[in-house]
Order: structure tokens, then sequence, then C-alpha cells
């Protein structure tokens, strides 16, 4: 415990440091966050050594941002924004796997190699993304929103595209049933997801209805279930816990409990983890 705890404040002190720093510049101080990780940790300087708990701490980070942000987005505005988006996460993950698959065959890397980091550099780091908006005030702005959305959609991709090629060079065969269920499975989470948003959400009077605006365990337990349904069809957690964030609004929760869940997320995810 005492190393966990040495570790953290080691940490947190960069990271305050970042924060004092770029913040009055009117900087990202997410870039400053990266480089001090990369200093602090075995790549240069070596005061810290990555183990299990701060990579619990890590994943709980990224799972209530995209919570949060999620709460911080009306569900129309989403829908509306992955209309406009489809295009740009195409680009977005086609672009930067030509150009990393390219540059990888220009190093002398086999194309089996030169496959799998084109299809790494497809995948949008979408936290980075948001906490990037964040930092600049962009967070709840129409191009963030579209931002977003291309984020989840290029994911989306990227993941069927891996099935795809790993089928193809483990077997040697190409399975289009592998790609149908895939897509199966997406498409029912989203089904699934769109189902208990729209339809028993409203329905939960007991926990979201309270004027004391009790309930935030509730709402958590509820974030977590959405995460862990991804998870078990092969979508990353914080797909179902930016849905869960989506889906609670001041339509079906108290506007107190709204509030008290957005102070303490925001608290949660933007000033500890």
């Amino acid at each position: 415990m005492h190393q966990i705890a040495l570790d953290l404040l080691i940490l947190l002190t960069g990271i305050w440091v970042v924060a004092v720093t770029l913040r009055p510049l009117g900087l990202p101080t997410v870039m400053g966050e990266l480089i001090v990780g990369v200093l602090l940790g075995p790549a240069v300087f070596g005061f810290i050594t990555p183990n299990d708990a701060i990579q619990l701490l890590a994943e709980l980070g990224i799972f209530f941002l995209m919570f949060h942000a999620g709460i911080e987005t009306q569900p129309l505005e989403f829908y509306d924004s992955l209309k406009r988006s489809f295009g740009v996460a195409v680009a977005g993950a086609i672009g930067p796997f030509v150009v990393s698959f390219g540059v990888a065959i220009l190093f002398g890397m086999e194309v089996t190699g030169a496959i799998f980091i084109g299809l790494t550099m497809s995948a949008t780091a979408v936290v980075i993304t948001l906490k990037s908006l964040k930092d600049l005030g962009l967070a709840n702005t129409r191009i963030a929103r579209i931002f977003l959305a291309s984020c989840v959609i290029d994911n989306l991709i990227t993941l069927i595209f891996f099935g795809l090629i790993i089928g193809v060079l483990t077997d040697g065969t190409f399975e289009p049933v592998s790609i149908i269920i895939s897509l199966a499975k997406v498409t029912g989470f989203f089904m699934v997801a769109l189902f208990l948003g729209r339809w028993i959400y409203p329905r939960l009077t007991m926990p979201f209805r309270s004027q004391g605006g009790k309930g935030f365990t509730f709402v958590l337990l509820v974030a977590f279930a959405f995460g862990l349904f991804a998870e078990a069809i092969g979508l990353h957690m914080i797909i179902g816990a930016y849905l869960a964030g989506l889906f609670f609004e001041e339509k079906v929760a108290h506007p107190n409990l709204v509030r008290i869940v957005k102070d303490r997320t925001y608290g949660i995810a933007y000033s500890f983890l």
C-alpha cells in the first residue's frame, strides 16, 4: 500500500505541475500528462513501474471520462451527429491505415506486421480526443459531438477488420460468417442499449425520481452493467459507459440527481482518475 500511495503522489504531482503550467496558456493538458507519464515511467527515469493498481485506476479513469461525456450529451444530439460523422469515421480509419501501412513497408516490415500496425493506428484514441476537447472548452459543441460519434464508428470498423484479418492470417481462409456474426453482435448491442435507454430507463421511477437526488450508486450500477455487456460481445467497456450516460437525462431522472451525478463523475474523472 505504501508503494501504491507513493506512486500516486508522484503521478498527481506531475499532473498538477502540467496543469498549472499549460492551462494559463490555453493549451490542452493531456499532451503534457502523456509526456510526464513517459518521463516518470520505465522508458526514461523509471520512478514508477506499471502495476495492477495503476492499470485498474487507469481503466476506471477512462470509464468515468466516457460516462461523464455521455451524461453531458443529449441523445438526439448524438443521433444527429452519427448521421454526419460516418464519412469522417471512414476517412479517419482509411487514412491512418494507408499511411502507417506504407511507412511500415518502407522500413522493411513484412506485410502481416504492416497490416497489424495499420489497423492499430486506425483505432481512434477517443479518450485523448475527449480530454483535449474538454481542456479547450469545446466538449459541448457540435464539432465535439461529431468527433465523438466518428470515434465510436471508427473503432467499430477497426474491430470488425481486426476480426477479419486475424481469421485470414491464422486459418488462411476468409470466412464471411465471422464478419456477419461480428456485425450481428454490434447491431444487437446497440438495439438492446436503445431499448433499455428509451423504454426501460424512463420507467425506473423509484431510483431516478427521488426528490433528494438519491440514486448515484444505482446509476453507477447501470453504467458498469452496460460496460460489461459491451465487453461481452467484444467491444470496449467505455462504449457501454458512454451509452449509459447518454440515456441518463432529466427526462428520466430528477434534475437534482442529474446535477449530483454530473458533479461527482466530473470530480472522479477529471480531478483524481
